[in-house]
């Protein structure tokens, strides 16, 4: 990994401020510029209700950026998407840690497993090769 510290530890990361799906659903039909998009209102299951994630460890292990609240995060992760999303395509590394119990559509004939995963590629160029600044998505 590319911090030390982090080599086989579990990461629980997720927004500082908890939100409902339903909340979840209209800030991002609102972001896109359609608040008026129709929500497929499902029957209630036995899930749980709220979900925080403590970011403690993050950050001790990691230098992560600023808080930012849900719409200012949409907002920017929508803007992006329409600058480069439609181009984007993903990045892949050519070696994992352990493919054991990895989703099948993950795994990949040339994925190898090794110690430390090597050689993050884009397509079938290793991404040394290609600088792709815009498939960050800076919040």
């Amino acid at each position: 990994p590319l911090v030390p510290s982090a080599r086989n530890e579990v990461f629980n990361v997720g927004g500082d401020q908890p939100h409902t799906i339903n909340e979840l659903s209209i800030a991002i039909a609102e972001a896109v510029g359609a608040p008026d998009h129709p929500r497929d209102m499902q029957p209630a299951r036995m899930e749980v209700v709220v979900a925080v994630s403590n970011h403690d460890k993050v950050k001790a292990v990691f230098d992560p950026p600023a808080f930012v609240d849900l719409p200012t995060g949409l907002e920017r992760t929508v803007e992006w998407y329409r600058r480069t999303g439609r181009r984007f395509r993903p990045i892949e590394f050519s070696s994992v840690e352990i493919r054991e119990r990895m989703p099948p559509s993950w795994l990949r004939p040339d994925l190898r497993e090794a110690p430390v995963c090597e050689g993050s590629r884009v397509g079938d160029a290793l991404a040394a090769d290609q600088p792709r600044d815009d498939t960050r998505i800076d919040l």
